[in-house]
């Protein structure tokens, strides 16, 4: 049974027009696929970007995978929301997804807003 490790950070985002912005983050796999440690899903904190619309949020994740096969390979889906603190409800602002790459070293992932 082959293992694979997922390390790093979610750090931020830019472009944002909006102040509040979080990361609500999950990482999907294939039914050949089993977590042994690590959690899979999750949330940064809310950030206020003051610098031309960037948050910073370097969340870390650190996740131990072990596969019988590539297929279902992991996949990072995200959605970016800003949080209105004066109404109780959250709105969705941006969402995509990506697979992980088998690249080492930083792997920047570009999401697009959802019109």
């Amino acid at each position: 049974m082959a293992e694979v490790h997922i390390i790093g950070n979610i750090e931020g985002g830019e472009g944002f027009s909006s102040p509040n912005i979080s990361c609500k983050w999950c990482f999907e796999t294939g039914g050949a696929w089993r977590l042994l440690e690590g959690v899979k899903d999750g949330q940064t904190q809310v950030d206020h970007p003051i610098d031309e619309g960037r948050a910073h949020w370097t969340h870390p994740v650190d996740l131990h995978y072990a596969t019988k096969g590539i297929q279902g390979w992991p996949k990072l889906s995200v959605q970016v929301k800003t949080h209105f603190y004066l109404i109780i409800h959250r709105y969705l602002y941006y969402t995509d997804n990506a697979h992980i790459g088998l690249d080492i070293g930083h792997s920047p992932f570009v999401i697009f807003k959802n019109d």
